[in-house]
């Protein structure tokens, strides 16, 4: 899951890591953290921001029709190559076939 960002609260200093962005889904979790001589424990509160619902329906909403879209373009080029060789053909060997007529030569046209 993506974190937009993370502040840890203890009892006179923020530290804010991330932008600021209000309104985002957050988690609180209470930390207790021992020091290394296990003299005092020192409370601290981590407060984790996550994107709002909204706003990643909207990103996953996104990418699936930019996906759609270059699908259909690449099925176009496809088609595209596809009928221009099933219908160019037959209208340069007809054009030939022509040329040879009008030439004089009459054993073409059959």
């Amino acid at each position: 899951m993506h974190v937009e960002a993370v502040e840890l609260a203890g009892q006179s200093d923020k530290i804010f890591l991330g932008p600021e962005k209000p309104g985002s889904g957050l988690h609180n979790k209470h930390l207790v953290i021992d020091s290394a001589e296990g003299e005092a424990q020192l409370p601290l509160q981590m407060t984790v921001f996550f994107p709002s619902m909204k706003k990643m329906v909207i990103d996953s909403r996104k990418q699936i029709l930019i996906s759609i879209g270059l699908m259909v373009v690449v099925f176009g080029l496809i088609l595209q190559r596809i009928l221009r060789s099933l219908l160019t053909q037959p209208f340069f060997s007809m054009v030939a076939s022509a040329k040879k007529f009008a030439e004089g030569n009459i054993a073409c046209a059959v």
